[in-house]
């Protein structure tokens, strides 16, 4: 803008959004970006403590009945892993401690949170199973079942198919609760502060992400195997038994949902985070967040090590880190 033009009063890359795709809402996309994550904080800082040592104690509580391997597994695929987990998380403590956090740090900061999670679920599927999948959605894919039943509170959630293209999300810990059907989001209600609202609001994100998926794969059926049986739509009933023959299996885990959560801060979140007059205005409450979350997850890897290596080399790690990661004892102690 020149000098001589007038001031642009109207927030034009907004107005571009909703124009050519209507469904966008910008305050819904900050806020339940914003409130999932606060959500998640509140869940595991009422169940587990503040602290990693509160935290950790009850983590190790969690997995007391996980059993040593009998194998030699590899322990670069576990500790690795683990490593990168923390390294990623610390990047989050580090910007947490900081005065003021601008707004436009928060998508990249939702990618280095991403990045501890993927890390940490990876380091605890090496320490269950062994090989771990290449692709982030493979490792995703891999915590399905036993493995994602075993983790603690709100990290075992996920949401599976029932009927037609409804999906059912749970929160293994707390089975009475459920979403009210018809009723608005509690994404996009300010935040309270109860743990009801948070296990809704949880409930909520992964309920949307399974239908998200299920979304993408009805996008697969029509451009593949539809395409070759000449069906355009799901009206009739075998298109419909097809559809409902692929989504028996179309299950959506805390990871699944993480990913998700990438993908949007990636390519879509950072006009909602750093634009206009919506701009997000508790950008330092929302890393907080980030880092508390991201550090509760590395600290249950090094928990399902522990229990599955044994105790001496989890303790040669954390030897390891005080010598020679200077982050070790912030990350430890961080008041987030």
């Amino acid at each position: 803008m020149t000098s001589s033009e007038p001031p642009q009063t109207k927030e034009w890359l907004i107005e571009l959004l909703t124009d050519e795709e209507p469904f966008r809402h910008p305050d819904f996309a900050q806020r339940s970006a914003t409130n999932w994550m606060r959500a998640l904080r509140t869940e595991i800082e009422q169940q587990h403590g503040h602290d990693m040592a509160t935290q950790g104690s009850a983590c190790a509580a969690h997995f007391f009945g996980l059993s040593r391997r009998t194998d030699i597994p590899s322990r670069r695929a576990i500790y690795a892993p683990l490593f990168a987990s923390i390294v990623y998380g610390m990047a989050l403590v580090s910007l947490a401690e900081t005065a003021a956090v601008d707004a436009w740090m928060c998508p990249g900061a939702v990618i280095q949170w991403y990045y501890a999670i993927y890390n940490g679920m990876r380091s605890i599927l090496a320490s269950m199973q062994g090989p771990v999948p290449d692709t982030h959605r493979g490792v995703a894919n891999a915590m399905k079942g036993a493995i994602q039943k075993m983790l603690p509170h709100p990290l075992n959630m996920y949401a599976e198919w029932v009927k037609n293209e409804e999906f059912r999300p749970e929160l293994p810990d707390y089975p009475q609760m459920s979403l009210q059907g018809g009723s608005p989001s509690p994404l996009v209600q300010a935040f309270d502060g109860t743990r009801d609202q948070s296990q809704r609001m949880i409930l909520s994100y992964v309920g949307g992400s399974a239908t998200w998926y299920a979304d993408a794969r009805k996008r697969d059926m029509l451009k593949g195997e539809f395409k070759k049986r000449g069906w355009t739509n799901f009206r009739t009933n075998a298109a419909r038994e097809y559809r409902d023959e692929q989504f028996k299996n179309l299950q959506c885990n805390f990871l699944h949902v993480a990913i998700r959560y990438r993908g949007k801060a990636n390519y879509r979140d950072p006009i909602y985070f750093a634009y206009g007059s919506d701009t997000l205005s508790s950008s330092n409450k929302f890393i907080g967040d980030l880092a508390f979350v991201a550090r509760f997850v590395a600290i249950c890897a090094i928990e399902v090590a522990r229990r599955r290596l044994g105790p001496a080399t989890a303790d040669q790690f954390a030897s390891d880190m005080m010598a020679h990661f200077d982050g070790w004892t912030r990350f430890q102690t961080a008041q987030l």
